[in-house]
């Protein structure tokens, strides 16, 4: 089964993804600030990366640069509330 990495600053959003996930037999790590998500990156095998791009202190930026550079075949699936916002190549 893959492994996912939930990130979010919302634990309710966080929760409710994790709870989905691990419902279908997933295995999750989730993570409330992009901080800790950077770290669990650099630390652990992650199928895929679910990511808010709007968090304090260290953001859904942050979090994909990570997982492109740790991590590079993982897929990433990132939310946002801004329809303009375009991640860099």
């Amino acid at each position: 089964m893959p492994r996912f990495l939930v990130v979010d600053d919302d634990p309710g959003s966080v929760n409710a993804v994790t709870q989905l996930l691990r419902g279908d037999g997933h295995e999750v790590a989730s993570h409330t600030d992009g901080a800790a998500a950077v770290n669990a990156l650099s630390d652990d095998l992650f199928d895929a990366v679910l990511t808010d791009l709007e968090m304090p202190q260290v953001d859904g930026y942050a979090v994909v640069h990570e997982a492109r550079k740790c991590q590079p075949r993982a897929c990433l699936v990132v939310a946002t509330a801004r329809a303009h916002e375009k991640l860099a190549e």
